[in-house]
């Protein structure tokens, strides 16, 4: 019966280990930096946008993100642009050396360009992750792996999978 109390001890102190970045309130911002679709044959030709979190004291964190994506197209044609917004609800795992979220979202994506204004809204869903470096006590520096799922759908046509791979790099301050 006592052999549960050494490692059930360990984990508290883990997870309890004073990190002031946690404190009270943080903010976080990222940007993405790669942003790649599951079907080979959407090629992106850059991504621009923010994540931007707030987290309290209990480690519970929300986001809104929005990301501008720009879809290669065929020569003489439009760009076709790709609006992402997603809400998301994501915990803190703060270590004494390393930070870890994990969360999940939901949001949509608008299509428009040649050709491709015809599909309504896209319904999306995310889980990502992050792992962070704290420093200084306040600030942590951390990169993110987001897995985004959707279909672009079209009443008699086969739906476009929208589906995507994105990182990105990150700032945390707290207050």
């Amino acid at each position: 019966m006592k052999r549960w109390i050494i490692p059930a001890l360990a984990a508290v102190m883990l997870f309890s280990a004073s990190n002031s970045a946690h404190a009270l309130i943080s903010a976080t911002l990222d940007v993405p930096v790669s942003y790649a679709f599951n079907d080979s044959d959407i090629e992106t030709d850059g991504v621009s946008g923010t994540k931007i979190g707030i987290s309290l004291p209990i480690f519970i964190g929300l986001a809104l993100e929005k990301y501008e994506v720009t879809i290669k197209n065929a020569p003489g044609l439009s760009p076709i642009s790709y609006a992402v917004s997603m809400y998301d609800f994501y915990i803190d795992l703060p270590f004494p050396f390393l930070n870890l979220g994990l969360g999940a979202g939901i949001g949509k994506g608008d299509l428009t360009g040649d050709g491709v204004n015809q599909y309504g809204p896209v319904p999306l869903g995310q889980w990502f992750a992050t792992l962070g470096y704290p420093f200084l006590g306040l600030f942590d520096i951390h990169m993110g792996y987001h897995s985004i799922s959707g279909k672009a759908r079209k009443k008699g046509n086969p739906d476009i999978d929208m589906g995507a791979t994105m990182y990105t790099v990150g700032f945390r301050v707290g207050f």
